[in-house]
């Protein structure tokens, strides 16, 4: 069973999330829908199948080496009528045959569906309230715990193996070969998606971290000291925490007051990326909604909106003139702007990677960058002709010391 948008309804439903109403309960609040990169993975998956070219029987077939996992192991498929409940024991072999649905015999072969998955907090052991749940959504194929937890929490796809019927008759005996088809259905998701797509998508660490943010605080409680010995930065919205400013620098005394000033709100993704002009007048960030944008740091009113990249903003640095921004994105591009006007200025193309780090030389005339394909490229800033193109063995993250040509690699 593979979670799939139908109707109004995004994939998964939590069925038991709502308000108690004089009319009833009602449910409230919708789950994120799949990534395209991933509905377009289920498209690419069914065409496969009505070509005949699914593999998904090849990779069920290297479990057969593992007994538990096989369909064999698993048992018939028994389906008891709804108003019958379990007789008590592990298994049903207390039930009453003649309370079995009749049904056309099923062959061996896996079938995967798609459509709405409900989850909830509770299993779900009640024929009654399965059939009336999936009348009032409009049909669902498969009820579970786990998938709404996770909807939110970053970009993903459920998929279900289906071990039993919803109702009071549910033991052990199907989990195993359940799992294993879920697994080999995942594999073959994977497999169809190119991998070029993929490359660019982010790790699922990058993406609960991006989504972990709590709501900003109140805005008119925000200057309140905090004793250095303790100092937590406050989250923000749209700021990840390792984004987030400490004022105190690295000789601030242990005892000496901090304030958090407030927030700069414009930005409509994750924040990957902070950096203060030379002079201190003016910020720059780097934003999961491609745009470089600029800020007053006195006043926290946004100056510019710096659009060009089409992946996130990983990295932005100011030239120690403050003149020139430079910023490095997933699209794989460096680019520069003039600070001023906003207007790009130039793109700088050759990482095959995301570009994790940008810096400028302290007389400002080159630029570093540091990607995911694990090199450093240094570049000329007037006319971003490479200078030099050294790989490495970690992705890199750049300064650069009073020398102008060495670089302080930090590796992750």
């Amino acid at each position: 069973m593979v979670s799939r948008p139908h109707q109004t309804h995004g994939g998964v439903v939590q069925y038991d999330f709502g308000k108690a109403t004089p009319s009833g309960f009602a449910r409230t609040g919708i789950l994120n829908t799949p990534p395209t990169i991933l509905l377009n993975a289920l498209s690419n998956l069914r065409a496969n199948y009505v070509r005949e070219k699914s593999r998904l029987r090849e990779y069920i077939s290297k479990l057969n080496r593992l007994p538990s996992f096989t369909r064999d192991n698993a048992g018939p498929d028994i389906l008891f009528e709804a108003d019958y409940n379990h007789e008590g024991g592990t298994t049903c072999e207390r039930c009453s045959e003649e309370r079995i649905v009749a049904r056309q015999p099923r062959r061996q072969d896996v079938a995967v569906h798609y459509g709405i998955i409900v989850s909830a907090n509770r299993v779900m052991r009640d024929a009654a309230q399965r059939d009336r749940v999936s009348a009032e959504l409009g049909g669902v194929l498969c009820f579970e715990m786990e998938a709404a937890g996770l909807m939110n929490s970053f970009p993903c796809l459920v998929i279900r193996g289906i071990c039993d019927y919803a109702d009071s008759h549910k033991n052990k005996t199907w989990q195993a070969y359940a799992a294993g088809t879920a697994a080999a259905c995942g594999k073959e998701v994977l497999s169809v998606i190119p991998p070029m797509e993929m490359a660019r998508m982010p790790t699922v660490d990058e993406a609960i971290q991006a989504t972990s943010d709590s709501p900003p605080p109140d805005l008119a409680k925000t200057l309140r000291p905090k004793r250095s010995g303790n100092y937590q930065p406050p989250h923000q919205h749209n700021l990840r925490p390792s984004v987030l400013a400490d004022v105190r620098g690295q000789a601030m005394p242990r005892k000496k007051v901090t304030y958090y000033l407030g927030k700069l709100s414009g930005d409509t993704g994750s924040v990957w990326s902070v950096a203060f002009s030379p002079d201190g007048a003016t910020i720059a960030s780097g934003s999961a909604d491609k745009s470089v944008r600029t800020w007053d740091a006195g006043t926290g009113r946004q100056l510019r909106e710096l659009s060009g990249h089409t992946g996130w903003v990983l990295s932005v640095a100011f030239s120690p003139d403050g003149a020139t921004i430079a910023s490095g994105s997933a699209d794989e591009s460096v680019r520069t702007w003039d600070a001023g006007t906003g207007r790009q200025l130039r793109e700088l193309g050759g990482h095959t990677k995301r570009v994790r780090s940008v810096a400028f030389s302290p007389d400002g005339a080159t630029i570093a960058s540091g990607s995911d394909d694990r090199s450093v490229r240094i570049w000329d800033a007037d006319t971003l002709s490479v200078l030099l193109n050294a790989s490495l063995d970690e992705c890199p993250f750049l300064t650069f010391p009073v020398e102008k040509w060495h670089i302080d690699v930090k590796e992750t």
